[in-house]
Order: structure tokens, then sequence, then C-alpha cells
């Protein structure tokens, strides 16, 4: 219906895209609407979001409209595709990241000690600092590193073309999938030289690991045991096939790199980001974080695995924050055939089905009359026996579960750690965040923290 079509598009121009989907909640756990001619169904009853990510996963792809409104950002890539492609993306990526590959902070410490260098520098002049920027240069370093063996650079260079970019990029994307068929109607002359932009970071670093690959099988290295066969995801692509059985080519390898990108960037973006905020509203949380690291790894020594594990508090924080500021807060599936939802909605075939993370951790009916404030003690040893599976999912569930999500809280707990050691914040005066979506959460005015050394 165009009334439908029309409140909600203006809800994203105004920037409460979210509140206006969590107030559409209060008229019903599942809702059946048409709009701009497809059938939509929003879901946000656990069992229901259980039944489409789980129980009845192959009825539920991506679908035709998504990958239309992604093709030109992520191509091919596991993120944009179905069937034996993503099976096969997801089959050979899922080894890199088991804890094995990344359990040190090896991986962070160059950039965390170029955040400490920028954290430094503000204190001594004052400066406000918006951190949702710093962080989302610090994790695309981090990612680009550890992902691909090349950093993008990104703390030293604020406003790199690839940067500018990539967030061009995602916030086209994000429109165009959420006006399915009329996605002709954006104006967005930008895009393809933006596309250029990424391509001109992503395939010279393609292009150099496929010329390394062949120079090391041209040096008969095929079966040395030491080799670096698999040091990064990209080199780790390289040694495999595709679902066809053939090698990949440097457009499917271009299309990968940016599809594990965008996780790897964003989700810790927003984590981290969303986390200062909280500490530094809270200053009594941010003071047992504090007291819990101390006692734990003590005030100098940099975090190991087995510290990691023991932080029990910080882990605490952490989910509190996912709960109330998921990365992905929407989630879109196409129905191929007709379903009945476990409550009894009916879902006609060629559906638009979205569930929605950030709406479902926030329903009262489920977390309490609380479920709006922050609150880490709800995932405590007593309360968290409450919380019943599908109430919580910031890194979606089943079959497409985030092959990345123990790195996200691995880097988190690292980053936070090594931070809250040196620093103690607040957030600025006046400063309450506005999160927004295109295809990840951000906060549409930053994020902005005022930080000092810690003494005690």
């Amino acid at each position: 219906m165009i009334d439908v079509a029309y409140a909600y598009v203006s809800s994203r121009i105004r920037g409460n895209e979210l509140k206006y989907v969590q107030n559409l909640s209060k008229q019903g756990y599942t809702l059946n609407t048409s709009v701009i001619g497809h059938n939509l169904t929003l879901v946000f009853e656990p069992s229901s979001v259980q039944h489409i990510l789980v129980k009845n996963f192959e009825n539920y792809p991506k679908g035709a409209a998504f990958h239309r409104a992604f093709s030109a950002f992520m191509g091919t890539g596991i993120f944009n595709a179905d069937g034996a492609a993503w099976k096969n993306q997801r089959a050979i990526a899922r080894p890199h990241f088991q804890v094995t590959e990344y359990k040190g902070a090896a991986h962070i410490e160059t950039q965390i000690n170029q955040v400490f260098g920028i954290l430094d520098k503000a204190i001594e002049a004052g400066d406000i600092l918006d951190v949702q920027d710093l962080w989302s240069r610090y994790t695309i370093d981090t990612a680009t590193g550890f992902l691909f063996g090349a950093c993008a650079n990104a703390l030293d260079v604020p406003q790199s073309k690839f940067v500018s970019a990539f967030n061009y990029t995602q916030k086209i994307c994000g429109w165009k999938i959420r006006l399915c068929d009329y996605q002709s109607l954006i104006y967005a002359p930008e895009f393809p030289q933006k596309i250029k932009d990424m391509d001109a970071f992503l395939m010279p670093i393609v292009d150099q690991a496929v010329a390394k690959e062949i120079k090391r099988r041209e040096d008969g290295k095929l079966g040395d045991a030491n080799e670096d066969r698999h040091e990064n995801l990209l080199t780790h692509f390289l040694n495999s096939v595709d679902e066809n059985g053939k090698p990949f080519d440097r457009i499917y390898l271009r299309d990968m790199l940016m599809n594990f990108l965008l996780a790897g960037r964003d989700t810790s973006t927003n984590l981290l980001s969303f986390m200062c905020y909280h500490l530094g509203k809270y200053p009594d949380v941010m003071e047992r974080v504090r007291q819990e690291i101390f006692e734990v790894v003590g005030r100098d020594r940099k975090p190991e695995h087995d510290d990691i594990k023991r932080l029990k508090f910080l882990k605490q924080v952490i989910n509190e924050t996912l709960r109330l500021y998921p990365a992905v807060p929407f989630n879109i599936k196409t129905s191929l055939e007709d379903d009945v939802l476990p409550n009894g909605y009916f879902v006609p075939k060629g559906s638009i089905v979205v569930h929605s993370s950030y709406v479902t951790h926030r329903m009262k009916e489920y977390w309490g009359e609380d479920a709006e404030e922050f609150d880490p003690d709800r995932w405590g040893p007593e309360r968290v026996k409450i919380i019943r599976p599908f109430m919580f999912f910031p890194f979606h569930a089943g079959p497409r579960i985030c092959l990345g999500q123990n790195f996200a809280y691995n880097q988190a707990m690292n980053t936070l750690t090594r931070l809250i050691q040196r620093y103690t914040w607040r957030v600025a005066d006046g400063f309450e965040p506005i999160p927004e979506s295109d295809i990840t959460m951000y906060s549409r005015n930053g994020m902005q923290i005022i930080f000092e050394k810690y003494r005690d």
C-alpha cells in the first residue's frame, strides 16, 4: 500500500527507521502488508525467526531483490550468494576462522598502538573524539591485514578514497534493497566511480597474491610443510576451488574480499563504538570492567587467549551492547514456496520476509519492562537462564550464522582490555547517538567521546 511505503521511506529519510519498525511490532508479533507490489511479512517472534533461519532454512534464501541491490558492490560473494556458491564459499572460509587462526592479539598490535597515539594527541589538545570514525578506520586496517595480508592504512589516511567509497556504496545499496523493484529510481551518479575507487585498492591485492601463488608453484614448493599457503583468507581461497571445481578468477576473489571486509569492519566498528558509549555513560560499569581486567590481566600486560576467556563481566557488557545495538538490525529473505509460520501466519510464495534482531532484542514481552535499558547484569549466571533461544541473535543463526563471531568477540575484548588499561572516558555533554542502518548499524551523528589518561 502506498501509505505504508510512504511512511516507511519517510522514516528512513528522517533517520528514525529503526524506531518506526519497532513501533510496528506493537501491532503484532507478525505483520503482513503489501508494499510497492510485494507481499511483505515482518517477523519479530523468536519461534518464527527460528523457523525461517533454521527449521525451514531452504525456503528462505536471500532472493532476487537482494542480489540485484548488492551485485555491483558484493558481486557473487558469500553474503550475496545462495545455494551451491554460498555453501562452497562458507566451507572454504570456515577453517580460517577457527580460534587457532587468531587466538592471540598479534593481528591488532600495530593498529592498537596507532590508536593510542591518536588518543594521546586528542587528550593533549583537549579534543572531543568521534570514536565511530576512529574505530571504523581501526577495524578496516585490522580486517584488511587479517583477511588479505595487506593493510588499508586508514588510520594514517582518514579520508582515503577506499574508505569514502566503501561508506558511500553501502548507503546506496541500503536504499536499493529497501526499494525492491524500484531500485532504478535512486539517483546515485557517483556510484560507478565509487566502485572503481574500491577496485583500485582491491584488485592490485588480488593480482599480487595471484602472482605470488603462481611463482610459488613454479618454484615447486607445493609440498613444503612450512609454506604460507593459508596465511590469510585470500591465499586460502587461492588454494581452493569454486563450486564447479575450478580455480577462483580474480573477479570472484575481489567479490570474496569485499564481502568479508564488510563483515570484518562493520560488525566490530558498531560493537566498539557503542561499547565506548555505554562505558562512558555508565562509569560504574566501566570501573567494574577495569577491576576485572586488572585482576585477570594486570595493568600493563597484553592479554593472552586464556585471559580473554576469564573476562566474564566484559563479555556480559559486550552481549548487552549487541542486544541493544546489533550490527545487522534487519535481515531480508524471500520465500520460495508458500509457508506457514509456527504462530499460524501464512507466508505466500515470493514474499519478502524481514526479521529484525533490533526489534526482537528490545521486546518487553521477552526481556521485561527494562528491555530498553543497558544492564549487563542480565547476562549474569542467574538471569541469563531466562533467555530463550532466538531472543538473542546478533550474529544471525542457523546455517548462515556469522563465521566471524568469535573473531568479533576476540577483537573487541582484546581492544577494550588494552584501552581500559590506559584510559578512562566519558560521553560528551549533551550527546546521544542516533542509531541508523544502511546494511549495518551505525550512529548517524557519530560517537562523541572525551578521553583522559587513567590514573589511580
